[in-house]
Formats: C-alpha cells, sequence, structure tokens
C-alpha cells in the first residue's frame, strides 16, 4: 500500500550480470495498482569486458656465483573482469641451463585468478656479469605484459699460494732459493 498523497514505495533488487557478457541490460518496470493506475520505467546500462593482467617474476637471489642455481617464480595475475586464455613465453638467459623459450598456455580465471609458474636454471661455469631475464603474456581477449628481470653472476677470487725452498738444508753463509707459485682458482 502506497498512501496518498505523495507516497512512496521503494525497494532494491541486485542481480549479478554473467561473466563474459558485454552489451546493453535493458530493465523495464511496469506497476498496476488495484485501483487501476499504472506506469512504467526503462533503465538501460552498458557493460564491458575489460580483458587485464598483471605480470611479475621473481628471482630466488640478485646475485649468485658462477655454476651455482637460481630459481625464478613466474606469475600472471587476471586483473580484468574475464577469464584470460593466455600465451605466457619465458625467454631465459643464454648463460643458464637450460636455456631458450619456454611456453604454457594457462587460462586464468577472472577476476583476481593467479597462475605461476617456478623453473630452476643453473648458471654457466666460468660466467661472471648479467643474466637477463624476460617473460611475455599475450591472451585471445587482448591483454598484455612484459616484466624483465636481471640478476647478477659472480665470481669469489680464490688464491692457492704454495712456497718451496731450494736446498732444505743450508749452512750459515750459503744462499736460499724460495720460489713462490700463486694459483688463481
Amino acid at each position: 500500500t502506497i498512501p496518498a498523497p505523495g507516497g512512496v514505495w521503494s525497494d532494491t533488487i541486485v542481480v549479478t550480470v554473467e561473466q563474459d557478457y558485454a552489451g546493453l541490460l535493458t530493465n523495464v518496470v511496469r506497476v498496476t495498482s488495484r485501483e487501476g493506475a499504472t506506469a512504467a520505467y526503462t533503465e538501460t546500462s552498458r557493460t564491458t569486458i575489460f580483458p587485464a593482467l598483471d605480470v611479475s617474476k621473481h628471482v630466488s637471489a640478485e646475485s649468485v656465483q658462477t655454476g651455482d642455481q637460481l630459481t625464478y617464480t613466474l606469475r600472471v595475475t587476471n586483473t580484468g573482469t574475464v577469464d584470460l586464455h593466455a600465451t605466457v613465453t619465458d625467454t631465459l638467459p643464454a648463460r643458464v641451463a637450460p636455456s631458450g623459450v619456454v611456453t604454457w598456455t594457462p587460462v586464468i580465471t577472472a577476476p583476481d585468478g593467479l597462475w605461476e609458474q617456478t623453473l630452476v636454471v643453473t648458471t654457466e661455469k666460468g660466467y661472471t656479469g648479467p643474466l637477463t631475464n624476460v617473460v611475455r603474456v599475450t591472451s585471445d581477449e587482448g591483454a598484455t605484459g612484459v616484466y624483465t628481470r636481471t640478476s647478477q653472476v659472480q665470481a669469489t677470487p680464490a688464491l692457492v699460494v704454495t712456497k718451496q725452498a731450494q736446498p732444505h738444508t743450508v749452512e750459515a753463509g750459503e744462499q736460499l732459493t724460495f720460489t713462490l707459485r700463486v694459483t688463481n682458482t
């Protein structure tokens, strides 16, 4: 019952739009009272699909010794409103094993779906310098992302020193010769 004059009746109805729907939503309200009064109101809304993602790559250490292992963890988060059919391409540095390009094709659900992959690589023995790793993500829905991660391979210098005396026994006034040998290991 709506009291007259100026009476108001109100109700709130919450609906959920299908996840992959994009387009117009038209809602029509028709009211008929017992006394025969009628009214109608039409409201139109537009929904859009919003594909988006966030890509990152974490490394177990910023700096390692030559020949050591590194663990890379790739993460792709769906920050959009639609499931993503993604292609993740990881270009590993040339100075690690394994190296080359690794590809995955995950489906990452919306919203906030997370895809994660871990890779363990071993740095090339004797190599020192930067290791640059690039991960690229594309999706059928149009979302893209690139993340570049650089770490360092170092070699800690190590020396071995030996000393020999010739002859081993000498008398006062005789010459003694020392031979020093330094090896970089």
